[in-house]
């Protein structure tokens, strides 16, 4: 059992009982039981509070006078998610039949930096290939191209072995994951697999362990290992804003690996788990309970920055290029 599955095997085993956990007396259902509970989970479990740099407790105290005038479950529930913004974390939201709260600006408040239509038409080509979830392609100059948009796209190690084969020739590799919003992280460490000549550590998690701030697991190692058949050539991984969750863990692993280079935005953090948990009044919420960051102490919450960063230049794609795709064929050569 590798780190991450003792990782995750812990925080089940932590939640299994939810009722004794979450419910330790019958509380009544009103919004001050929920809002009493939302709060102290975050405040117990939350594993992110070092680099939010909020404080929970000013939070309770502005916010929870605040209930004697809310009269409806929409103004409950507005004001309830409102205070789980101010966590920054698209990994934590409150869900009711009527809603999802969400805290979208870590990607809306940048560039988009990714025109799928453009790439569709102009790079991957009507004659493009899709093998699995990947849609490959030559560019020119002998370069290829391979978009994945999500990491729940599930794969073989032989398809993924049949694409790099067939651009094993190649002057350079394309991968493009822009606009992909995680997924599945063992498929984000079985394509790093492929790139990598030897296992290494890519990077820790901890897991909220108790009530205080200080009270996490000892640090688990999140490995890649080589896997299949191994990519000899140079590659750019292009990167954007909304690259979130297991697409942001997949940066972590390959930014240190000579052959690679990132390109383009940082991306867009996601480095807790999320974990789920339930309200009186049946409302869900999940909250992220661990922490990740990589050999060097850098927090994957705030996302990875690119070697080479850049946006969209607005004039090439007014003549249908996309300038991320142009500066990594360039790169390549």
């Amino acid at each position: 059992m590798n780190g991450r599955s003792i990782l995750v095997l812990s925080l089940l085993l932590s939640l299994s009982a939810c009722e004794r956990m979450f419910f330790p007396d019958p509380i009544q259902d009103n919004k001050y039981s929920n809002f009493d509970l939302l709060w102290r989970t975050i405040d117990e479990k939350y594993g992110l509070f070092d680099v939010k740099d909020v404080d929970w407790q000013t939070v309770y105290d502005t916010c929870r006078p605040k209930l004697a005038s809310i009269h409806s479950e929409v103004a409950l529930f507005d004001l309830m998610a409102s205070m789980l913004d101010l966590l920054r974390d698209g990994h934590t939201n409150l869900i009711s039949g009527f809603d999802i709260g969400r805290h979208w600006n870590w990607y809306l408040n940048r560039p988009p930096n990714f025109n799928r239509e453009l790439v569709e038409r102009n790079y991957l080509g009507t004659g493009h290939r899709i093998t699995g979830p990947f849609a490959h392609n030559w560019l020119r100059d002998s370069v290829g191209y391979v978009y994945y948009s999500s990491f729940s796209g599930n794969f073989s190690t032989p398809q993924l072995d049949l694409i790099l084969y067939n651009y094993r020739e190649a002057k350079g590799l394309i991968l493009d994951v822009r606009d992909n919003g995680g997924g599945f992280l063992g498929n984000a460490r079985s394509i790093a697999g492929h790139f990598s000549k030897h296992e290494r550590v890519a990077f820790f998690e901890q897991a909220k362990s108790g009530p205080k701030a200080d009270d996490f697991t000892s640090p688990q190692a999140v490995t890649v290992e080589p896997e299949g058949i191994q990519y000899k050539g140079n590659v750019v991984v292009l990167t954007n804003r909304s690259c979130y969750s297991a697409t942001n863990s997949f940066a972590a692993m390959l930014q240190d690996l000579p052959q690679v280079t990132l390109m383009g935005d940082t991306t867009g953090g996601g480095g807790g788990l999320p974990i789920y948990g339930e309200l009186p009044n049946g409302w869900t919420f999940r909250y992220s309970a661990t922490r990740t960051f990589t050999p060097d102490g850098h927090s994957l919450e705030v996302g990875i920055p690119p070697d080479i960063a850049m946006d969209l230049d607005s004039a090439q794609l007014l003549q249908g290029k996309d300038s991320y795709i142009e500066a990594a064929i360039d790169h390549l050569q």
